[in-house]
Formats: structure tokens, sequence, C-alpha cells
């Protein structure tokens, strides 16, 4: 009988532990109260204007996605988006006279990152694209537009080709500022590659002192060619495989949590002229259990 007893006991606190991780749905409302006027459904505020919200009720965290760049709940779960992909960089030229010793390459046929490959592949010249350095240091490339090279599913891949000529003072090259970005139909930009990640892996002749092969810090990437005794030379530096349509999730901003007080207003200011999609979010939830309430608001900022 005792044991029953202790049995029942357990049971009780069992289901008693069950339900408190069980929570109740939300009773919390947030309304927009400040319009200028209302266009169809659609909240019309002028430009620097300040939204607020009121809200009335509670739960255990509140989000927001006030449908900026970055912050749409559309795109909460996106992790490709066709953009216009661009590369831009500075470059320096100095030394000697010999021309067309530098190409701008990109390909997305490459299987294999090694030597016999990279020198095989099909490459795209896209030098013509680029301003490069005639002699002055830092001249900045342009914006390279990079999308009619993208082919779905495949990476691609950008090459520096240097060729040096044997016979009089070679060219040394220098490339600061590298940076592949996607600039999205939002307005956002999503940065892709730059010298600090792009890994540039270098092919070909490597000599002492290091004339002729091409040497990636963070802050550049350098050929120093040789002098007019030195052999002729090819080098390459390869970029790693790059995703042009690769971005991020949009998150949300958190405004209230699970220890703030009741949430009772809320403000937020556009940057820009535009229509948006505003989302509220609150939660009550454990381990167990999540109960949400959405609110949803078209925003429109007029000049």
């Amino acid at each position: 009988m005792k044991n029953y007893i202790i049995l029942i006991f357990f049971v009780c606190l069992f289901a008693s532990c069950e339900k408190s991780l069980i929570v109740e749905q939300p009773n919390w409302d947030i309304q927009l109260s400040n319009a200028r006027s209302k266009n169809g459904n659609a909240f019309v505020f002028k430009l620097g204007d300040t939204c607020k919200y009121t809200a009335t009720g509670d739960a255990n965290t509140i989000i927001t996605y006030p449908g900026t760049a970055g912050f749409n709940y559309g795109n909460k779960n996106r992790t490709t988006a066709v953009g216009e992909a661009s590369l831009q960089f500075t470059s320096y030229a100095q030394f000697g006279v010999q021309t067309n010793t530098l190409k701008l390459l990109a390909s997305n046929s490459l299987t294999v990152l090694d030597s016999s490959s990279v020198v095989n592949a099909s490459w795209t010249d896209i030098t013509n694209r680029a301003i490069l350095s005639t002699g002055t240091d830092n001249t900045a490339s342009g914006k390279i537009m990079l999308s009619d090279l993208y082919v779905a599913g495949k990476p691609l891949y950008l090459a520096l080709k240097y060729n040096g000529v044997t016979g009089s003072t070679q060219k040394t090259w220098t490339f600061k500022n590298f940076a592949v970005n996607n600039l999205l139909p939002d307005g956002s930009t999503v940065g892709i590659a730059s010298l600090t990640d792009i890994s540039w892996t270098v092919y070909g002749n490597v000599r002492t002192p290091a004339n002729g092969s091409w040497i990636a810090t963070a802050t550049q990437i350098q050929v120093v060619g040789g002098g007019a005794t030195a052999l002729t030379n090819e080098t390459w530096a390869i970029s790693k495989p790059l995703d042009l349509t690769k971005v991020a999730p949009d998150v949300s901003i958190p405004i209230k949590n699970l220890t703030s007080a009741p949430l009772k207003n809320y403000t937020f200011q556009y940057p820009a002229v535009g229509k948006y999609k505003v989302v509220f979010i609150a939660s009550n939830n454990t381990l167990n259990d999540n109960k949400q309430v959405m609110k949803e608001f078209d925003v429109e900022i007029i000049p």
C-alpha cells in the first residue's frame, strides 16, 4: 500500500511538471497610433516621422521585423538571392615598360584546384571591365560586374594572371581593397569576399628572392617583377570558390524579453521613402511549448 501511494505521488508530480511546461496563448495586442493618413491598408508617414505603437497585454518575448533591409520577415529563411554581383579593387603598377602583363580572369568550370586544372580551365577574360593602374597608386577599378558570369549551382573563381618577360625590367603589381559584393533588389549589399577571406591560392614560378610570385597578405596581394635578366615568368593567384548568391537570412529586432516589464510603447523611424511590411511576434514559450501572436502592418513612407 505504501509503495502504491508513493507511485501515485510521483505520477501526480510528473503530471504537474508536464502541465507547467504548457503555456497559454499570449494575451497581447499592438496598434499603430499616429499615421498621417491611410492609403488602402497602408499607414502613411512622411520621411522623418516617428512611427508610434501602443501595446496592451503581455508576453514572454516580443520581436519585430520592421521591413527594412536585413530585417524583412519574408526573408527570415532566405539563404540565396540573385542580385547585382560586382568586384572592386585598387591597383598599382610600378617599374618597367612591359605591357599586357596582368589579366583579370573568371571561371565557373574549375572542379579541382591544381596547377594543371587552373591552366587548362575555360577562363573569361574580364580585364577590360576594370580600370587598371598605369603608374598611379591606388587606382580605383570601378565596379566590375560579375552577374553575367553566374551559373546556377556553380561557384565562380577569380584569377590574377601575371606575365613577366625576360629582356627588360618586369612590372610589379599591387592590389588592395579587393571586395566582391552582391547588391540585392531591396537595396542592401551583401559582402561575398574581401582580401581577408578570399584565400588566394598561388601557382607558377617561385624564385628567391620572391620576384615573380604572388604574395598575399590581409591588406594586399602583390607580385614583384624581376630585373631585365630575370627569366620569363607566369604566375597565377586563384580565389576561393565564390557563391554569388549566398546571403544570410534576415533577422528580427528583440524588443522585449522574459525579464522585461510589459511593453507599453514602441517607436521606429524609417531611413528612406518606400513601402514596408512590419511584423510583430509576441511569444510565450518553454522547452516543450510555444504559442505566438503575430501582428502585421503596412507602412508607407512618403517624401
